[in-house]
């Protein structure tokens, strides 16, 4: 019989051909394919977790474990339990063995890939605070690390800890930063804020920076009391050491920080400490006087309530605040009113002060009834009263819209007295200038104005330029310093009548040469000294001695100008001389000229000298000759009326010659005897 097979030694193959997914024990089952037993091929293992581990990664490693009989044991590494809250890493093992064990998985599973808990955090929940993560994922507690951090709720700092402040819970995300010290956590994430004010709002049990901050119209001091200047500060508010460092860099447009530094603190800066005064002195406009601020217990005449003296100025004695706020009243008055609390007596001081109540002037401070006319009576209590040492100050700060000098006089001969500058000021409704003098003297005198504004000047013909300006001045001064009725006067300048067409002198119509009248409103009217003058410049088109004749009357220039249309010069004289006279020419713009050869060059240069300048036939022609075209013979230059050769005057284009027989002798008559024969 045939021996049995010797049985095989337990080694372990992968069952591939059988698709198990799992490793067989040859010695139970051997291998079909040969090639497994071949040494070098190595597909033998001594145990099924070798060979699983060899041949089935992952997944598949714990599937050939239990697929062979085998049982899949833990690694011991830590892994992720992400179905977890809090999420944590757990370790590799059955979680009946306690924490820090989350089940098993095995090396197969692929997830398993931290060999602690602190590897696993770090590398894999990154997101969570790493000491959280390690006490919670060994199954611990954790009570927070100790550090600060930000509470964004409360902008302010808290500790990493669990419990009533200064605990802000527990930081389990590593997003959040901690510092190991509050004043490190709040000026990394609250620059913003002043460092103790952080500090002091983080911490629970604290009572105030002790700091000082603006509260309105003064500091207070951040602290916990019951005292006035105790107030808490906010997170916008900037800290001061000190209540004088907090008003002079916060509230410095106070013009005195004694009043912000004794109303903030009164124990280190009030007057005495503890008030809330400053025992300075400040302007009470209502009674006209300085009053101290003082404490309201104080028994101080001179003491005043000082209830907002943010735009107080303060002063050191009432002395100083009299000339600064007070300087109109005087100084000395002021003063003693001030501190005393009463008016002093006064006899008088001769000074000069406004008097509105009565006779609207300045008055002297003296007795009524008095020598001095200018007294108006001894002020009782001057305090409000402003004094000047002479009537001009007075009258130009109190009545300052017066005339000054009209000011004065008011001033100086008292009331009911007739006060006059004997200055000129206008008068419209007569179209003069009266002067301020008592009515009833001279005729100029029209008493004070009206208006005590009115402007006044020294001369009438100054007032009548300035207010008067339209009317003729001479006329105006004349009037104003004659009367109303007195006789007329002109300037016996010149100006432009253009009506008629020359120039007219200011003057009554027929008291001269020229004379026209006289120019009421001469305001826009050009005057001229002379004739000449006023014919040049306002009268240029037209000859200067014509335009002169016309104007002062002499009538003619005897000079000459041409009448064109009828070949002829005229002479400026009376038509009555007869001759060349013909009067004035119609067109007063024409050329004229001193004698009739230029008029007639210059003018009528086509006609014959005798024609223009208008010579008789009887004694014109020459005894020279001409040729006649007309009548194709040579013909003597006189009138025909003389009978013989004349022909007529000759023309200016005609050619004169010697004798008949020198004019006959040319081209045009070498064909005919006619010419010489006659």
């Amino acid at each position: 019989p045939t021996p049995p097979p010797t049985p095989l030694p337990q080694k372990f193959y992968p069952d591939w051909s059988g698709g198990t997914g799992t490793c067989i024990d040859q010695s139970v089952t051997p291998p079909t394919n040969n090639y497994i037993f071949i040494a070098v091929t190595g597909y033998l293992e001594d145990t099924l977790v070798d060979c699983c581990a060899r041949y089935y990664q992952n997944t598949s490693y714990n599937d050939c474990i239990t697929g062979g009989g085998g049982e899949v044991t833990g690694t011991g590494d830590f892994y992720v339990d992400w179905n977890s809250s809090p999420r944590r890493c757990v370790k590799d093992c059955p979680t009946s063995n306690g924490a820090p064990c989350g089940g098993l998985l095995g090396p197969g599973s692929g997830r398993v890939n931290h060999h602690n808990s602190a590897d696993c955090c770090a590398d894999a929940l990154a997101s969570i605070k790493q000491d959280y993560c390690v006490a919670v994922s060994e199954g611990g507690t954790w009570g927070g690390g100790g550090d600060y951090y930000l509470d964004t709720s409360e902008n302010i700092c808290v500790q990493d800890c669990g419990g009533a402040a200064p605990c802000g819970g527990i930081v389990t995300q590593s997003y959040i930063t901690t510092y190991p010290t509050i004043e490190l956590c709040c000026s990394s994430k609250l620059p913003s804020l002043d460092s103790a004010f952080c500090v002091a709002q983080s911490n629970p049990d604290s009572t105030g920076t002790n700091l000082w901050f603006v509260d309105r119209m003064v500091c207070k001091k951040d602290c916990v009391g019951s005292g006035d200047e105790c107030g808490r500060a906010s997170r916008y508010d900037i800290l001061h050491d000190t209540a004088a460092e907090c008003c002079s860099k916060m509230l410095n447009w106070m013009p005195s920080p004694e009043y912000c530094e004794s109303r903030s603190d009164p124990d280190t800066y009030g007057v005495p400490s503890g008030s809330k005064s400053t025992g300075l002195w400040f302007v009470n406009y209502a009674d006209n006087v300085c009053n101290k601020d003082c404490d309201s217990a104080s028994t101080d005449a001179a003491c005043a309530d000082l209830s907002d003296g943010s735009s107080v100025n303060l002063y050191d004695t009432s002395l100083e605040c009299c000339n600064s706020k007070l300087n109109w009243i005087d100084s000395s008055t002021c003063d003693t009113v001030s501190t005393s609390g009463a008016a002093a007596a006064s006899t008088g001081t001769n000074k000069w002060y406004a008097d509105f109540s009565s006779s609207k002037r300045c008055v002297m401070d003296c007795a009524k009834g008095s020598e001095n006319p200018a007294c108006g009576g001894i002020v009782a209590n001057s305090a409000g009263e402003s004094f000047y040492p002479d009537v001009v100050q007075c009258c130009s700060k109190k009545f300052q819209w017066y005339q000054k000098d009209l000011c004065k006089a008011l001033s100086e001969v008292g009331a009911g007295q007739d006060a006059a500058t004997n200055l000129w000021y206008v008068k419209y409704g007569s179209n003069m200038c009266v002067q301020d003098c008592p009515t009833g003297g001279a005729v100029s005198c029209g008493g004070n104005p009206s208006s005590f504004s009115e402007p006044m000047y020294t001369t009438a013909a100054l007032c009548c330029a300035a207010k008067l300006n339209w009317l003729n001045q001479d006329q105006c001064d004349n009037m104003s310093t004659n009367g109303a009725s007195s006789p007329t006067v002109g300037s016996d300048l010149w100006y432009a009548d253009y009506n008629g067409k020359k120039c007219a002198k200011d003057c009554p119509d027929g008291a001269g040469a020229g004379c026209d009248g006289i120019v009421e409103a001469t305001h826009g009217v050009a005057m001229y000294d002379t004739v000449a003058a006023c014919c040049s410049q306002k009268f240029h088109y037209v000859d200067g001695d014509l335009c002169a004749a016309k104007s002062d009357g002499t009538g003619y220039t005897n000079k000459f100008y041409p009448e064109q249309g009828k070949s002829i010069c005229h002479q400026d004289c009376a038509t009555s001389t007869g001759g060349v006279c013909a009067g004035s020419p119609s067109d007063l713009s024409i050329a004229m000229y001193t004698d009739i050869s230029s008029c007639c060059t210059s003018s009528v240069g086509w006609a014959t000298k005798n024609k223009c300048e208008q010579i008789p036939a009887t004694e014109s022609g020459t005894e020279e000759y001409y040729v006649k075209w007309s009548a194709k013979t040579c013909v003597k230059n006189c009138d025909k009326s003389l009978g013989g050769d004349c022909g007529g005057l000759m023309e200016t284009w005609d050619i004169p010659y010697g004798s008949r027989a020198s004019c006959c002798s040319q081209p045009a008559f070498a064909w005919t005897d006619d010419c010489k024969n006659g």
